[in-house]
């Protein structure tokens, strides 16, 4: 199988990626990427041909939330509250409105391209009509805790749960997990603590009935949703998880961070099936909903080529034996295995740790066993040579009865 790593534009820390959505029609939805830039640009992408297909400026400077309908137009959120629509063409602004508060992340609902949920620090889950530019549900703050003392609110990330567009859950800064169902009431009607570091990123999984939580360190954890519990940990990352994206029909997701790597983990098996090491911090990804999963217990691993600036393919090739594999990582999507990964620098590192740690405690032993031997040592030693001293007294004793004697014997 073959395996192909594709990048487009041209690497600038000024031009940095805040998030990424599908923008295809509704017949080929994934045809097309939306990419917000952190210099205020949208643009629109082909990930087959790595063709910029048209750019829309003027818009925010710190997207927090990204959406497109092919066609008609793109949905904004900044972080300073702000929500723009922008004309798919010329990126006119049509309409732009004030959330009332500083935004972390916004979604658009399953249910409808104009409904909108926003989060973010002491600003609470909302959901937003862009049409009629109000809200239709504002939630309140989970109750105080037993003393008395209110919770405080800052939302990282939130996703809906199923096709209703009733049920979300976020995540906080605060390493809460909260479930709120629009139907029920505004409070959530679950609210749970998971690990002790700041969520960074979720995404339910394909049955709804869990969610997978990734921190600041790297940790990734897969959350009952029914009981806040724990399930299931997933170990490699060795930085914070920026993105986090379920397959929405098969037992596996993907996850991207500050180390460099796109990994996918099975569900099940809870190991790393695939991943690729893309050179560059990674901040967003979307992950497609064709992408090949064969040979689940395969974990493989590649580096993508350096690329010339304006789009050209980039392809790297590795020679195993017989076998030639590539990787594609456009738009997030890896296809194929086989190849026989290079170990992970931490597990490397760990390892030689511990070899150096067992070297020091043998040395050790060694050592201790030493000073023993030579104690025993001087322990003989002492023991001869007082033995020697008591023989040399005796014989001398002997000597002076024997002289006595010789000297009585003359007196006689």
């Amino acid at each position: 199988e073959k395996r192909k790593a594709t990048k487009w534009g041209r690497q600038d820390r000024q031009r940095a990626v805040s998030y990424m959505a599908w923008a295809g029609p509704k017949a080929d939805p994934e045809s097309l990427v939306c990419c917000a830039y952190r210099h205020g640009e949208i643009q629109v992408w082909d990930p087959d041909t790595t063709h910029r297909s048209h750019t829309l400026s003027g818009c925010f400077a710190d997207v927090v939330g990204l959406h497109a309908v092919h066609g008609e137009h793109v949905v904004a959120a900044s972080a300073d509250g702000t929500v723009a629509l922008h004309d798919w063409e010329d990126g006119a602004k049509m309409i732009e409105f004030s959330t009332g508060g500083p935004l972390a992340r916004m979604r658009a609902s399953p249910a409808g391209a104009n409904l909108l949920a926003v989060g973010g620090k002491e600003h609470d889950l909302q959901i937003w009509d862009v049409n009629s530019q109000s809200t239709i549900f504002r939630a309140r703050n989970a109750k105080p805790v037993f003393l008395g003392m209110r919770q405080p609110i800052w939302i990282r990330d939130l996703q809906f749960n199923g096709d209703s567009g009733n049920v979300i859950v976020t995540g906080t800064s605060y390493h809460q997990v909260r479930v709120y169902d629009t139907r029920a009431k505004r409070r959530p009607i679950q609210s749970f603590d998971v690990n002790e570091h700041p969520v960074t990123a979720l995404s339910v999984t394909s049955d709804g009935g869990s969610v997978i939580v990734a921190d600041t360190i790297g940790t990734l954890s897969r959350v009952d949703l029914g009981t806040g519990r724990i399930i299931g940990g997933f170990k490699a990352c060795a930085g914070s998880v920026r993105s986090v994206e379920c397959h929405p029909t098969a037992p596996v997701f993907a996850a991207a961070g500050l180390d460099r790597y796109v990994r996918i983990f099975d569900l099940g098996s809870r190991q790393v099936m695939h991943r690729a090491y893309l050179k560059q911090r990674l901040t967003c990804m979307l992950l497609s909903s064709e992408v090949s999963l064969t040979d689940a217990g395969a974990d493989s691993e590649s580096e993508s080529e350096d690329d010339e600036d304006g789009g050209e393919e980039g392809t790297e090739r590795r020679q195993r034996g017989s076998r030639t594999e590539e990787v594609d990582t456009s738009a997030g999507v890896i296809n194929g295995a086989g190849i026989k990964p290079r170990e992970d620098p931490n597990v490397v590192a760990r390892r030689e740790w511990e070899q150096r740690r067992a070297e020091r405690a043998r040395a050790k032993a060694e050592a201790e066993a030493a000073a023993e031997e030579e104690e025993e040592g001087t322990g003989e030693q002492a023991g001869e040579s007082e033995m020697e001293s008591s023989d040399d007294s005796e014989a001398q004793a002997a000597m002076e009865d024997g002289s006595e004697d010789d000297s009585g014997e003359e007196d006689e």
